[in-house]
């Protein structure tokens, strides 16, 4: 079995930047499955009520998510991309994920307003419908934010093939910069390497 090739790119991203990628993954993994399947108990029933509340509710999270990345994106230096095609695909296809994330959270907070209702962030506050879009059509809102969803998908799956492409056929160290568990400590040194590691995030996240 060949060794994984070195690369200049090995630095990897600090322990919060890390956090919100997973986070975000698994907050839109979750809203998209409760868009998709909130007919499932039957239109009209208790759980499907619960679900698209739930998606509604998932979806500001995701917003924050992003929103707070951004920030700690443009607050911290990130690894640097490839060099070359596939540097630039994948900072274009970072910039893509990130239209996508934004215009579909706000495209289902205006089909919302659009029938004048406020968004319940799980009954913790609401999001109150603060213009009128009556004058818009909800139909094509809605198809406008399935639209983005389903874009989201197809460049999240773009994303992890490409992944999975640098560790099993490149054989590359790009996937372990953003992997929670970082594979180059070995294992008699993971249990101390991640005490530390939830310590920096600490000391990251509240800087003192």
């Amino acid at each position: 079995m060949s060794e994984p090739r070195p690369t200049a790119t090995v630095a990897r991203y600090d322990a919060l930047a890390i956090l919100f990628h997973w986070l975000t993954a698994i907050l839109i993994g979750a809203v998209y499955a409760l868009g998709q399947l909130r007919f499932i108990g039957g239109r009209g029933s208790a759980l499907m009520h619960w679900m698209e509340s739930t998606h509604y509710a998932l979806g500001i999270a995701v917003g924050a998510a992003v929103v707070l990345r951004l920030v700690w994106r443009a607050a911290r230096k990130a690894p640097e991309h490839e060099r070359g095609l596939m540097g630039l695909a994948a900072y274009a296809g970072h910039i893509v994920l990130y239209v996508l994330m934004i215009a579909t959270v706000a495209l289902g907070i205006l089909v919302e307003w659009r029938g004048g209702h406020a968004i319940s962030f799980f009954g913790l506050f609401q999001v109150p419908a603060l213009i009128n879009l009556s004058f818009l059509s909800r139909h094509t809102l809605l198809s406008m934010h399935e639209f983005a969803a389903n874009g989201i998908v197809i460049v999240v799956g773009l994303h992890a093939a490409a992944a999975l492409l640098h560790h099993y056929v490149l054989r590359d160290e790009v996937l372990h910069r953003m992997i929670p568990l970082n594979l180059q400590v070995p294992r008699s040194r993971r249990v101390t390497y991640w005490v530390e590691h939830a310590r920096r995030m600490l000391r990251d996240a509240l800087p003192l």
